[in-house]
């Protein structure tokens, strides 16, 4: 590799946008042909002879040749190199021939999502001639027919080529005939990525390219691959109050120097044979649309996965032609190499199964390496940081011929709960968001629109571990927390990486008693897939503590493998794949759901949920957050030691209620649901049993919404702190407004109209005389709860004259005419609702003796009551 450095400073790795698919296979497996927007044409040579004749005449009449003296960087392509000035050297052969082309982001701000290390977009590209211009074009790909088919030309009339960006040809009477040369500094010194746009978005002020103080940062150069690093300078004017911010990690918040590398791939001679993907099994997907014919919608798709072939195919095990190398960059820190390592190498024990050996290997960057992992010859794991919350993340890029991964990186950020430490401080009763999708245009990790959020959440996990460990006195347990979630984070991430998509039915296989044993789960795992996202195991007090995270692939995993990797001849390969799909909808041990499926309707499809029985986990999940307030309203702690550590403990164990909650929630009107084909006898969508409906909505209403389900000490209370360095103003810890807040997301969860419209449909998928869970009775148990206190004669507190204001506001809209939710939840919910008012009323004439804030609130509620009815009030 031929190599020129310049000031280095490239971080660590992001996110993904879908690559663009390329060429596609026939339904039957082989590569289609390629469709470029038009047929290569032929250079023509008298054009380039008329150049080589000007650039001879601008050369005589300046008396210089641009580029005499230059530093010639033999490669993919020649690379010229003279003072700041660089240029490509494109040989005639290399014009209207595709390559891969791909724009990564190396250093950035450290905020907002604008991070260092993010894998950026790819696309199929070539250099076009167009008169005295030289174009960097992205093919459009996604659409294709049969090549000399009338289909092949009517879709290339349909669909446009996109310009990457373009520059003059620079005169030269040195070079060799037949080469043309372009400036790479004007090619490659534009808005590429598209960062002018991302920094407007985010901070609604206009960045504009300053390309005078743009410039390159290292070129490497080899027979397969040419990148660029370029240091770009964006440019804000002064804000004007109201109108918009600036980066706050900047020195200056007007000026951002952000490290691009630009990267040409040279793409396969023949394409790796395509395998046709299945629903039933989770891997990403390289999806073109044929129109050769008119059967079905013209869609295939194809499993994102390396190239792996045997370098002895009749042998049982062989090593591979060329393994899946993955580099350590040199900016892991080092105490977590080896747990990176581990996590890597695991996957091997998948592909020996299917008789490879060696099939990845591990690699770590020098310090001294002239190289940048995030090139796209070098697959790495790299670590990043940033201001604001870090996650782990696994994109690829891909040949959208073949769906062959090409080049992947993977970054970890803040895996040691750093971050959920500072978002639990500073915002107490803090609660994880789950959002299955964002903009591919936000570069967010992201495959078909589904995120991968392991570590950014998992941080809330390990950090409630973390806290009930050393509350519990276990300093050496938890301290050995960090390094087996390493290997466990990067593990999920490699999974990505080789093509799996996540599994969240995989923490769901096995029993609490086969959980807490340690010898099971190191060779089960903690549950049949790693590509879960599974909280810590933690044993309740008197229970055996098992292993704390997975620590090994699950049964799942390697069925995965399986299916992408294993050698199959073609005779033999559909019927192969079938069988092996089949298996997740007939043998539990391998069920798959994926992201689609996450927080919607099945109750077994979660995050961050561990065994066979998610209630149960739910309930334990509870306990333990109590056993973690009781454990920290008693610990005596170190002289001189923060009292942080309480609000931290408060904060987590909330956090933990939230989760458990939510949980819960999701049995109330559940619905499995099921990717079956037929043959196996069972439905698609099966209704949850009503019992075990009403046992998560008792749950709720014992844990959540009874008198005294949150009680704190006032000593415990009164010690919460916030980090002084970072807070002004009101510097109290709101107790009872983070509980609160947990109480009511978990009513807004069962007043759901989306849960509403399953409890009515429910009975059409059940034989008649199925028990059921009427709506009607989660509604009158949530009112009857909050509101117990009516009819008691006993004072009402102020937490609970908080919820029943929340209920009030939660229901209020159901009331109104112009509401959404089906027609079923307004007249129940207007029945109970003049139920209530007529309780509120009768509390409210006999409360004479009773507190001013007492009497204020009910005769409040009466009047909101009232107006939501549309009473006389």
């Amino acid at each position: 590799m031929s190599t020129i450095s310049g000031s280095s400073g490239f971080q660590n790795n992001i996110a993904q946008n879908r690559p663009v698919p390329v060429e596609a296979p026939d339904v039957k497996g082989k590569a289609a042909p390629e469709t470029p927007a038009a047929p290569p044409k032929p250079v023509d040579m008298a054009v380039l002879s008329d150049a080589k004749a000007l650039a001879s005449k601008v050369i005589a009449a300046t008396n210089q040749d641009p580029v005499a003296g230059a530093q010639e960087i033999p490669g993919l392509f020649k690379i010229l190199k003279k003072g700041d000035k660089v240029w490509f050297s494109i040989g005639k052969e290399q014009l209207n021939k595709p390559f891969f082309f791909s724009a990564n982001v190396s250093k950035s701000i450290g905020e907002k999502g604008l991070v260092g290390s993010q894998l950026g977009t790819s696309r199929l590209a070539e250099f076009r001639r167009s008169g005295n211009q030289i174009q960097l074009v992205a093919k459009h790909t996604e659409n294709f027919a049969e090549a000399g088919t009338p289909q092949e030309k009517f879709v290339k009339e349909g669909f446009a080529d996109s310009l990457i960006a373009s520059a003059p040809l620079t005169p030269s009477s040195s070079r060799p005939e037949g080469e043309v040369l372009v400036e790479a500094n004007a090619l490659l010194f534009t808005d590429i990525p598209g960062y002018q746009q991302r920094l407007s978005k985010v901070y609604g002020t206009a960045f504009t390219l300053d390309t005078k103080n743009t410039n390159f940062t290292g070129i490497d150069n080899s027979e397969d691959h040419t990148s660029f690093g370029v240091q770009t300078h964006y440019q804000a004017p002064a804000i004007v109050p109201g109108t918009g911010s600036l980066p706050s990690t900047t020195p200056e918040g007007r000026s951002v120097l952000t490290e691009f590398r630009y990267n040409f791939l040279k793409l396969p001679e023949e394409p790796m044979k395509p395998r046709l993907a299945d629903d039933r099994i989770g891997h990403f997907v390289t999806t073109r649309k044929d129109y050769t014919g008119d059967e079905g919608d013209g869609l295939v798709r194809y499993v994102n996965r390396w190239r792996l072939e045997k370098k002895d195919p009749g042998a049982e095990i062989s090593d591979p032609v060329k393994p899946i190398t993955y580099w350590i960059a040199n900016d892991v820190p080092e105490e977590y190499r080896e747990s990176v390592k581990e996590g890597i190498l695991e996957w091997n024990k998948a592909f020996e199964r299917i008789g490879f050996n060696n099939a990845i290997e591990v690699k770590q960057q020098p310090a001294d390496a002239t190289f940048d992992t995030l090139d796209a010859a070098h697959a790495s794991v790299r670590w990043y940081t940033a201001a604001d919350v870090g996650s782990a993340v696994g994109p690829s890029h891909v040949d959208p011929r073949s769906g062959e991964i090409l080049d992947a990186d993977i970054r970890m950020a803040d895996v040691f709960g750093r971050s959920a430490k500072r978002v639990l401080v500073d915002n107490p009763g803090a609660t994880v968001v789950h959002e299955n999708a964002h903009d591919h245009a936000e570069h967010s990790h992201s495959h078909e629109g589904h995120t991968c959020e392991f570590a950014a959440h998992a941080a809330f996990e390990h950090e409630f571990a973390a806290n009930l460990l050393e509350a519990r006195g276990d300093q050496e347990t938890s301290e050995k927390l960090a390094k087996a979630y390493v290997k466990d984070v990067v593990m999920h991430e490699v999974g990505h990486t080789l093509g799996l998509r996540h599994n969240f039915r995989g923490s769901t296989v096995y029993s609490p008693e086969q959980l807490q044993d340690a010898e099971f789960t190191k060779a089960n795992g903690l549950g049949s897939s790693v590509m879960d996202y599974q909280p810590f195991n933690l044993a309740a007090p008197g229970e055996k503590q098992g292993e704390l995270v997975q620590s090994t692939l699950g049964a799942y995993d390697y069925l995965a493998i399986q299916y992408a990797y294993a050698p199959l001849s073609g005779d033999e390969e559909a019927k192969s794949l079938n069988e092996i799909a089949k298996k997740t909808t007939t043998e539990p041990l391998y069920a798959y759901e994926s992201d689609e499926a996450a927080d919607a309707s099945d109750p077994g499809v979660n995050r961050f949920d561990l065994g066979n029985d998610p209630l149960q986990f739910a309930e334990k999940q509870m306990q333990l957050g109590r056993e973690l307030w009781d454990r920290a309203q008693t610990r005596e702690l170190p002289e001189d030691a923060s009292y942080q550590e309480l609000t931290r403990a408060f904060s987590s164990g909330l956090n933990n209620f939230s989760k458990s909650a939510r949980l819960a929630a999701r049995y109330i009107g559940g619905v499995t649901v099921r990717r079956d084909r037929a043959g196996t006898g069972n439905p698609v969508h099966e209704p949850v049993p009503a019992e075990k409906q009403r046992e998560a909505l008792n749950l709720l209403m014992t844990s959540m919404f009874q008198p005294d389900s949150f009680r704190f000490k006032p000593e415990f209370v009164s010690r919460l702190a916030k980090d002084r360095f970072t807070t002004w103003g009101d510097q109290n810890i709101h107790v009872g407004q983070s509980v609160l807040r947990t109480q009511a997301g978990a009513m807004q969860m069962l007043l759901a109209p989306d849960v509403a419209q399953r409890l009515i449909d429910n009975p059409e998928k059940l034989a008649e005389g199925t028990p059921t869970l009427p709506l009607s009775e989660v509604y009158e148990t949530l009112q009857n709860n909050i509101w117990s206190e009516l009819g008691k004669g006993g004072e009402i507190s102020q937490a609970r004259r908080d919820l029943q204001r929340e209920h009030l506001k939660a229901i209020a809209p159901l009331l109104s005419p112009t509401s959404k939710a089906p027609g079923e939840v307004g007249s129940i919910m207007r029945f109970l609702a003049n139920e209530l008012k007529s309780q509120v009323d009768q509390a409210a004439s006999s409360g004479s003796g009773k507190s001013l804030e007492y009497r204020a609130h009910l005769a409040q509620c009466g009047q909101t009551l009232a107006s939501a009815l549309k009473l006389d009030a």
